[in-house]
């Protein structure tokens, strides 16, 4: 699977966030994790239709397919949860 998550600089939620991102890195290292700036990589993150809210973390299986979205502030739980039902 493939793990990116959408953030910003500015963003409050994606500091607070920002530890259960390295954690999940640590937790299912076989997994490819890319991290993308809602403001630098405008271009990029175009092609996942990103609103207003971040941090976005999006899932991909291994067809490069979409297979769930989390958006927003959740905590290492809700966010552990979602990962273990898509398959982790």
């Amino acid at each position: 699977m493939k793990i990116i998550r959408i953030s910003a600089m500015w963003c409050t939620s994606c500091i607070v966030t920002y530890n259960i991102w390295q954690l999940l890195q640590k937790v299912y290292p076989h997994f490819e994790y890319i991290e993308y700036d809602y403001d630098f990589d405008e271009e990029i993150i175009k092609k996942y239709k990103i609103g207003n809210i971040i941090p976005v973390i999006i899932i991909l299986n291994e067809q490069n397919e979409e297979i769930k979205r989390i958006i927003g502030e959740k905590t290492k739980e809700e966010i552990f949860e979602i990962i273990k039902e898509v398959g982790a």
